[in-house]
């Protein structure tokens, strides 16, 4: 008599793992396999990367720079030297924009009897022009170089035609860079006109008919004139002019001033200066 198969006994056959099983498995290996280093190391890289590139558009300050154009004007008027009698112009020491003392010697003529005198300097100045050559005959007392008159009280500005929107990039009592000639000079604004000028007015500050007719039309026709004071530094102590600058009055010149350090964020998202 065959006894019954009992379902707990030792000679009961162990089932196989079922195909549901085995999937499951296979997906708990691959969720919980570890990626290689290369990759955590290019992850880690660029995540750096982007992380200083956060930092330094939050940080890092990108100047915005204001400009114009400026006509240099002096306090001290002009001057003329003459010759001292008639004749034909001989030497020249001079060149336009030299800085002259009161008695440098300036050119010599040779009169008509032979005689040779030197034109001196009436005194302290810049050269403006020089409206003879060598070799060319002056009468007594015909003007032989035109000078800007230098003393310790002269002043210099630079006085810039801009619109009423440039306008608001110098404000009264901003320091400014001015470019004379090879030179920058520091200065102050000292004024900002809140009437326009007219175009008569522009034309006798920079000296052109022309360039008076472009500062119009770039401003719209209503240029404000700022005007700046230049800081002339030390002067010289033999002859109270200012070392370094020999640029005649009606030179036009460049002014610049940082408005402000505006950060790369501000920039783009809107705030900054």
């Amino acid at each position: 008599m065959t006894e019954p198969t009992d379902a707990t006994s030792p000679t009961t056959p162990v089932s196989a793992a079922s195909p549901t099983t085995f999937g499951a498995a296979r997906r708990l290996d691959e969720s919980i396999a570890v990626s290689r280093p290369v990759a955590w190391l290019a992850l880690v890289g660029v995540s750096a990367l982007i992380a200083i590139a956060v930092i330094v558009a939050l940080v890092v300050q990108v100047p915005k720079v204001a400009t114009a154009s400026a006509t240099v004007v002096f306090s001290g008027g002009t001057m003329a030297a003459t010759s001292p009698l008639a004749g034909s112009v001989q030497d020249v020491e001079l060149v336009v924009g030299a800085l002259v003392k009161k008695g440098d010697a300036l050119m010599t003529v040779r009169g008509l009897d032979g005689t040779v005198q030197t034109v001196l300097a009436p005194d302290n100045g810049t050269v403006l022009s020089i409206p003879v050559n060598v070799g060319e005959v002056v009468a007594a007392g015909e003007t032989v170089a035109e000078m800007s008159r230098w003393s310790s009280e002269t002043t210099v500005s630079a006085i810039a035609f801009v619109s009423s929107d440039e306008a608001a990039n110098f404000p009264v009592g901003s320091t400014v860079q001015v470019f004379l000639g090879n030179i920058v000079q520091t200065g102050t604004v000292a004024r900002v006109s809140v009437v326009r000028f007219p175009l008569e007015a522009v034309a006798e500050v920079v000296g052109d008919e022309s360039l008076a007719q472009t500062v119009y039309q770039r401003t719209n026709g209503s240029p404000l004139a700022v005007t700046i004071s230049v800081d002339l530094g030390d002067q010289t102590q033999s002859a109270d002019v200012p070392a370094g600058v020999a640029v005649p009055s009606g030179t036009a010149v460049g002014v610049r001033r940082v408005v402000s350090d505006p950060t790369l964020w501000s920039m783009v998202f809107g705030g900054g200066g």
